[in-house]
């Protein structure tokens, strides 16, 4: 099954009055799992893997991180719940999934490997994040 994208222009959103994003967003179905990070620069970084089971990983930067906070309680009241249970695995994390809808742009990160090639991966930089009231995944009773 192929995710569906649906192009929006929002060519008018800004931050701090400068445009955040200047190409066409796109909206995705992400499931998100506790994998938590922040950036130098202050922006929150969640894994989230697409409905093909690719691993992404998703901004929330700025103004922006406000849409990460019901999110990210959620994953972290179910990373809780899943520790607290009897035979639980810190390799199993990734099994905790929390669906949510996002609005956003692909943009491109490159570096370089251990042997010197230029890589690049795609980061999503979500505006936008609705969670959907089924979650999706498995969680500890």
């Amino acid at each position: 099954m192929q995710t569906q994208l649906k192009y929006v222009p929002y060519t008018h959103l800004q931050t701090a009055g400068q445009r955040l994003f200047e190409e066409d967003m796109v909206s995705v179905r992400v499931q998100f799992v506790p994998r938590i990070s922040q950036t130098k620069d202050g922006d929150l970084v969640i894994r989230g893997f697409t409905q093909q089971n690719r691993a992404i990983d998703v901004v929330f930067s700025g103004d922006h991180i406000e849409a990460s906070v019901p999110l990210v309680s959620k994953l972290r009241a179910q990373l809780s719940q899943a520790q607290s249970a009897n035979g639980w695995q810190d390799a199993d994390i990734d099994i905790l999934r929390v669906t949510a809808q996002l609005e956003g742009t692909w943009r491109r990160r490159f570096s370089r490997d251990a042997e010197g090639w230029q890589t690049h991966t795609h980061l999503f930089y979500s505006v936008r994040c609705s969670l959907r009231a089924k979650t999706m995944g498995h969680t500890a009773a």
